[in-house]
């Protein structure tokens, strides 16, 4: 059974039943689902955690809590993590990653690798303000229209965050001690 909640992002009802009892959803069902609606999507003000796969079918899903964690993020829907609030997955096989805060792909022996249809990060070129983390982890964009400026972008992400807190980086073969989260 599924359910519509707020504007058009989906969950499944019934499978959040079954498993909150071992996430810290702790049971309840409406005590995450109902936190505030938004335009085509839901935000989430407090912190995040489940052990089970979070389907995004469609919408936008924020999460304004400080940490947030989730075995893995999937569908065709966006995931947004603000500035001041951290995300950490095992792997995400969404539509849209937009981080103005931090993300980070656990490690994981499974193996998986995240694919994304646009990944947009906080910040400017040369000056990017929104981080990701691939620990190890493989990441594969997939975007629809001008790969060119996708490989550019990504490049200047990755390069960014060689030395920096932000971009895209490696906490698994980091060794630069220069660059570290605040």
């Amino acid at each position: 059974m599924e359910t519509i909640l707020r504007s058009r992002l989906r969950f499944s009802r019934s499978r959040l039943r079954q498993r909150s009892a071992a996430s810290s959803l702790a049971g309840s069902y409406r005590k995450w689902a109902v936190d505030q609606e938004r335009p085509g999507g839901l935000q989430l003000t407090q912190s995040f955690a489940t052990n089970f796969a979070t389907t995004i079918t469609q919408g936008t899903f924020i999460l304004s809590g400080p940490t947030n964690s989730a075995t893995s993020f999937t569908g065709g829907g966006r995931l947004y993590v603000p500035a001041g609030s951290t995300l950490v997955s095992d792997a995400m096989q969404i539509g849209t990653l937009h981080v103005d805060g931090a993300a980070q792909i656990r490690s994981t022996a499974s193996g998986v690798v995240s694919t994304l249809t646009a990944l947009t990060l906080g910040g400017s070129s040369a000056a990017w303000t929104g981080g990701l983390d691939l620990t190890s982890n493989k990441l594969v964009v997939v975007d629809s229209s001008d790969h060119a400026a996708t490989v550019t972008t990504l490049k200047d992400e990755a390069t960014y965050g060689q030395t920096h807190a932000d971009g895209i980086y490696n906490s698994g073969i980091d060794a630069n001690p220069s660059r570290g989260r605040d």
